[in-house]
């Protein structure tokens, strides 16, 4: 992480310790997950993962997959460029409480888009595993082809037919 993103971080803790919340960095490691949140924070109750940014950077290939995964699990992501950012994040989650969990679940509970959605998690997560157990991110266009190529074989075993080739 740079010097600015990484100050960019240390002024996010600290605003969400203010509040109340609980927060900490996450300091990437060869036995951490690679693709995690900078900071992980827990805000009423609920959890956010931060990526800290600088303007212009975007997170990688890598870290959207673990942000997809994060959403699909309930949690939260924001990717921060500046502190009101996160304080656009903790607003979005204090308003899904105040109208209730009822709204926000059965706003995204299609059951037959999500066994999609998990069909395709699952072969991608499958693909990441046998194909590059050791990568962070696909680097390069035949690698893309060949996970489209992955996708498309797993949904149609699983009864979606064959989509395009």
């Amino acid at each position: 992480m740079s010097q600015p993103e990484a100050r960019l971080s240390r002024s996010i803790i600290k605003w969400l310790k203010e509040q109340g919340h609980f927060a900490f960095k996450i300091h990437g490691g060869s036995t951490m997950v690679a693709g995690l949140p900078d900071i992980v924070a827990v805000v009423h109750g609920r959890f956010l993962g931060v990526e800290s940014k600088m303007p212009g950077n975007k997170p990688s290939l890598r870290q959207k997959y673990i942000h997809t995964l994060i959403e699909r699990a309930g949690g939260s992501v924001v990717v921060a460029y500046s502190l009101s950012d996160v304080l656009s994040a903790v607003n979005r989650i204090a308003g899904t409480i105040t109208r209730g969990d009822a709204e926000s679940r059965s706003a995204s509970s299609s059951g037959a888009s999500n066994r999609f959605r998990y069909v395709i998690n699952n072969a991608i997560e499958e693909w990441v595993r046998v194909t590059m157990p050791e990568a962070s991110v696909l680097h390069d266009e035949e690698q893309v082809k060949e996970l489209a190529r992955f996708i498309r074989d797993e949904l149609a075993e699983a009864g979606y037919g064959k989509l395009g080739t």
